[in-house]
């Protein structure tokens, strides 16, 4: 039985899952490892956009200004923000971007930031898309 799906909505276009160059639950290969964005754009469906992660270990100075920044400008703000050991931190709440690539958790920028929470040698991982 081929998994799949049909019409969304009566509005929406029609996907064709029979199609051999579709992109379906039949041939998108997904794991704990791999995101339904890696795998789409692993088989050609990156639209030209590079999925970056970065890792950043905070320094006495990173906390002080309560931002760090990012090595690329993302695309839009579908930003993910990671304490390792830690919860996904929710955008506009506990941090957000500024000045293009500064990813800020500041309470004056956000509405409830992550100051109290965030100490030196905490590792923060951000995932956004990039162009490339």
């Amino acid at each position: 039985m081929a998994r799949g799906g049909g019409k969304v909505d009566k509005n929406w276009v029609e996907l064709e899952y029979d199609n051999s160059d579709s992109v379906n639950a039949n041939n998108l290969a997904f794991d704990s490892s791999t995101s339904i964005k890696v795998a789409i754009q692993a088989i050609g469906g990156g639209g030209g956009y590079i999925r970056e992660i970065e890792y950043f270990t905070l320094n006495a100075t990173d906390i002080t200004r309560k931002y760090i920044t990012l090595s690329h400008t993302p695309i839009n703000d579908e930003i993910q923000f990671v304490v390792i050991e830690g919860p996904t931190q929710v955008y506009g709440v506990d941090f957000i971007r500024k000045e293009t690539t500064k990813i800020s958790w500041s309470t004056v920028d956000t509405s409830e930031g992550l100051e109290s929470d965030l100490r030196t040698l905490d590792i923060i991982q951000i995932e956004y898309t990039r162009g490339s």
